[in-house]
């Protein structure tokens, strides 16, 4: 780096180096839509990333879960049964590896 002004430019600095930190992905904002007696939609928010990209989504239903391309950000959750209380949570990867839900 070198500053100049009216007398003329300084010497230039020292050369720093460093490196930032990557970490796993946040966890997702997720919401439910569009419920019926056997669907409902999960939508979620790109999480904080540490600037990678999200690799994949996984979504966990009940007792399945689907993995999705990091560009989904919802998925519509078919063939649940009538009165049945469903658990949801979504987690997203990148090169890292996998966030909280």
């Amino acid at each position: 780096l070198r500053i100049g002004n009216a007398n003329g430019l300084s010497a230039s600095s020292e050369v720093l180096s460093f490196l930032t930190e990557a970490g796993i992905p946040a966890a997702p904002v997720v919401t439910i839509t569009n419920i019926t007696t056997t669907s409902f939609i999960v939508r979620w928010t790109e999480p904080y990333s540490h600037n990678l990209d999200i690799l994949q989504y996984k979504v966990s239903f009940g007792d399945n879960e689907a993995v999705l391309d990091g560009r989904d950000l919802a998925a519509e959750i078919e063939y649940v049964r009538p009165g049945e209380t469903m658990s949801v949570s979504v987690s997203a990867s990148n090169q890292e590896g996998w966030g909280p839900s």
